[in-house]
């Protein structure tokens, strides 16, 4: 017992004890705390352990569960032995680290321990000289160490294996904290917790669990001559990983998902056994204080089966120019061009004596320029039982051509000044394996299984992977899936930012500035809906390998070919041979545009409406408005499947239509989604087709009429516009008919705010309003004015942008018992609104108004009239 002071003397001690415990109070205050608290559960923090499980089958007279926090967080679970002052295990979450500890955290204790009645947040210690004795009774403090020379305090959840720097510190509490051999901590358990580190960083992709425990030998350590805490006589760890990666090396995949290690805490005989956690579970219920139903994790962590390992061989040939066989990967044999790159080799990467797929690999960088492969149809699921591979020809022209698992030990040395080894992504824990030619992309097993290796794989973001771009790779191989219909090339590659992963103080891997991918399918589905359709034959796409800024930009080839020429390639830089557009195209285009033999008396681009042939029945009274002061605009009567279908007034320099007359058809309002974008080959030239027809395959081809009308290039990259339709689908019944509407000449950019709202609200009223309450034929004009502002494109001019679009009716048969307030709209009526963000509803007014109003915005003469005589008919 320690000497108590005598009651003379009591008050003043106990004086002075106040104010010392007092000062050192304020400058625990100044200090972080951490708050723990103790009690006879886990409940609050059993999320550490797996399925939220803790061990079980520990004995033990005085134990208390501690839940340590740290900032107001639950950090990691302790269980803690009162009566030997020292915790049996803690458990903890591994969050991926560079194994550097803290230095400037200061150890704390637990309140708690004292007295249940006391804060649960745990304090920095005390000086020596204010320690209580309730506090010295219940739990280490620093003077129990002062004289150990022989221990040193270790931690059960180190702070090496925490990232975030409140995690680390909250590891710093005597309640985490075992005495353990100087010499056994720095040589034994020291360097097995950077190999665990380095194990899970680098092969963990999801949750791992940790406990980490000892076993009692009955000695401890003395103060005073008193026994102070028990000394371990070993300590153990068992680790549980449920998502793990099924293609790590054999040696190190047998290690998962759970394994474990324990070593005797002495100056000699101390190394770490490592071995499977049922057999360490064994061995620790030969200890002293285990039960024999002990269990670490739950169902021993296999919530998952484990795969068997497949070795079968891949082999990576190395060639200098690509042989016959692997220009199979490449649209029209041929790769690439324009990438004059220093130290690139050509891999034929085979796999089971027949070739997979092709990629540029960069000895000096240890990364591939890109993969180029043929996509397979596939459901997705990836490849979980292959190693992890390295291509031996790369570091010898005389080792065999069979890509192989990487070795066991420390061999790597021997090929990795050519490339990229396993050890390079150990601590490089901002970086995840991204393989160029995904699993996912592959169906056969076999396909699968050749991805797996080192030189199909470049640094990529966690982040940025997991969120971004495998959720591209994912919708390209549904798209791919759903609609192309033969062969789909695809070329995947990155450009280089300058930045490396350094190992031993070099430079080992390049990290990608962006990735990129294109696809060239030229055999597909031509109904495809026009969200698809037109990212066919080839599309492409790229994104920043960043943590933030990484949106995937989604574009044609020949553009991302430009956006790769800025930074990366040759001026020549070409992807696809011929940018992906077979001869077969390029006739079929010919012909569409100047070989067409008209049949009968067909319309398209017309000198005027006055024939049903040309379009007249679209028309009230078979007359167009009047009064339009430009010569220069062209009449189309719109034809879709040799049948005219509505007419339309056509600037061809500002490549607009200036109105769409159609006759509106009763309909549900249901839009058509799946008819491709057309264009009138009649404005490019006179001998062609009177029938729209769908855009051709290769946008390149669009220059040929680019000229006289829009193309889809056009609305590619101005976002804050839709194309609007003149002659809405929604007023129409017929399939066809809706089909006809899908035409860029009848087509003009809206600003998306007011097309999906004031716009597309005043249509659907229209549509009722006509349904409900017109008995015959309602004939509607819509049209625009322009303002002069333009959507630009190779800064050109490219199409005008309306300032106000109007639309007026005219129904002569109609319900004369409407109601009053529809009724005063019949026969005739009218609107306008402003094609803008704000200010832009739509304004309803008698016929008469709308023309005034529009007389002032628009190039026409005082007798502008939108209806022949004003929508009365003739006696």
């Amino acid at each position: 017992m320690e000497d108590i002071p005598s009651p003379v003397c009591f008050s003043f001690y106990t004086g002075v004890r106040k104010m010392r415990l007092f000062c050192a109070y304020i400058l625990s205050c100044s200090v972080l705390m951490v708050s723990s608290a103790v009690s006879n559960s886990f409940r609050d923090c059993s999320h550490f352990f797996y399925r939220q499980t803790p061990p079980a089958g520990i004995r033990g007279t005085s134990l208390k569960k501690i839940c340590q926090k740290y900032a107001d967080k639950l950090r990691y679970a302790t269980l803690y032995d009162s009566s030997r002052r020292l915790p049996l295990y803690s458990a903890y979450i591994f969050k991926k680290s560079d194994g550097k500890g803290r230095a400037d955290t200061p150890w704390m204790y637990e309140p708690q321990l004292v007295s249940e009645s006391e804060s649960s947040s745990m304090k920095v210690l005390p000086l020596t000289e204010d320690i209580s004795p309730l506090m010295e009774e219940s739990q280490t403090v620093l003077e129990d160490y002062t004289d150990a020379v022989e221990y040193r305090r270790g931690t059960l959840n180190p702070d090496q294996h925490q990232a975030d720097p409140d995690d680390k510190s909250s590891t710093y509490t005597l309640t985490n904290v075992v005495p353990l051999t100087t010499d056994f901590l720095e040589t034994s358990w020291s360097p097995y917790l950077d190999t665990v580190r380095r194990r899970l960083n680098n092969f963990c992709h999801g949750k791992s669990y940790i406990v980490t425990g000892v076993t009692f030998s009955g000695g401890t350590v003395k103060r005073d001559n008193k026994d102070r805490l028990s000394i371990p006589k070993h300590v153990w760890m068992g680790y549980c990983c449920p998502k793990f990666d099924r293609n790590s090396p054999y040696e190190v995949r047998f290690m998962f998902p759970g394994y474990g290690g324990y070593a005797l805490n002495e100056k000699t005989g101390n190394n770490v056994v490592e071995v499977p956690l049922k057999k360490l579970e064994i061995f620790l219920k030969s200890q002293t204080d285990f039960e024999k139903d002990m269990t670490i994790f739950y169902k021993g962590c296999m919530g998952f089966l484990m795969a068997s390992l497949t070795s079968s061989a891949v082999r990576g040939r190395v060639e200098k120019e690509l042989s016959p066989e692997c220009r199979e990967f490449l649209y029209k044999r041929t790769p690439p061009k324009g990438l004059d790159l220093p130290s690139i080799k050509y891999i034929c990467q085979f796999h089971n004596k027949k070739p997979r797929y092709v990629t540029l690999y960069s000895t000096a960088d240890h990364i591939p320029i890109y993969s180029a492969y043929t996509f397979k149809h596939s459901d997705g699921e990836t490849c979980v039982d292959v190693p992890w591979m390295y291509e031996p020809q790369l570091s010898t022209s005389f080792d065999t051509d069979e890509m192989q698992p990487f070795p066991r030990g420390y061999m790597h040395m021997n090929f990795e000044d050519a490339q990229a080894i396993l050890d390079d992504y150990t601590n490089a824990i901002q970086y995840e394996r991204g393989t160029l030619n995904p699993d996912e992309h592959q169906n056969e097993p076999d396909d699968k299984a050749s991805t797996y290796t080192l030189t199909n794989v470049v640094p990529v973001v966690p982040d940025f992977n997991d969120r971004i771009w495998k959720k591209q790779e994912h919708i390209v191989r549904k798209r791919l899936n759903n609609y192309c219909r033969g062969k789909a090339y695809i070329v995947t590659g990155i450009t280089k930012s300058g930045n490396m992963i350094r190992r031993e103080n070099m430079n080992r891997i390049a990290v990608p500035k962006y990735l990129w991918s294109a696809y060239c399918c030229v055999d597909y589905d031509h109904n495809t809906p026009y969200t698809e359709r037109y990212k066919f034959p080839s599309f492409a796409h790229y994104a920043l390998n960043e943590d933030e800024n990484n949106e995937i930009v989604e574009t044609s080839v020949p553009k991302l070919q430009e956006f790769l020429k800025k930074t990366f390639v040759d001026q020549n830089f070409q992807i696809f041979e011929g940018e992906c557009n077979p001869q077969s195209s390029m006739k079929t285009v010919v012909m569409v545009l100047m070989s067409v033999v008209l049949q009968g008396v067909q319309a398209g681009v017309v000198s005027d409406f006055n024939h049903a042939e040309r379009c007249k029945d679209s028309l009230f009274m078979g007359t167009p408005p009047r009064g339009y002061l430009s010569n220069a605009f062209k009449k189309i009567c719109q034809r879709y499947e040799d049948k005219p279908r509505y007419a339309t007034v056509y600037d061809p320099r500002r490549h607009i239509p200036i109105f769409s007359a159609y006759t509106f058809k009763k309909s549900d309002g249901e839009k058509k989604v799946d008819f491709p974008w057309m264009f009138e080959p009649q404005l490019a030239s006179e001998k062609s087709s009177s029938n729209m027809e769908p855009f051709p395959q290769s946008t390149s081809m669009h220059m040929n009429f680019e000229d006289t009308q829009a193309v889809l290039e056009d609305y590619a990259d101005v976002v804050q516009y839709e194309r609007g339709q003149l002659n809405p689908d929604e007023h129409q019944a017929d399939p066809l008919d809706k089909a006809s509407t899908y035409s860029l000449t009848n087509v003009v950019p809206q600003i998306r705010e007011f097309n999906l709202g004031p716009w597309a609200e005043h249509q659907d009223i229209i549509r009722k309003r006509l349904n409900n309450y017109c008995r015959g034929k309602a004939y509607v004009i819509t049209g625009v004015t322009t303002s002069g502002h333009t959507i630009r494109r190779n800064n050109m001019d490219r199409v005008a942008v309306p300032e106000y679009m109007w639309s007026a009716y005219c129904c002569t048969e109609f319900d004369q018992n409407a109601p009053y307030f529809v009724r005063y709209k019949f026969p005739v009526f009218g609107a306008y609104g402003l094609n803008d963000r704000v200010n832009n509803q739509m304004v309803e007014v008698p016929l008469k108004n709308l023309e005034k109003f529009l007389k002032g915005r628009m190039d026409v003469d005082k007798n502008f009239q939108i209806f022949y005589n004003d929508c009365v008919p003739d006696n």
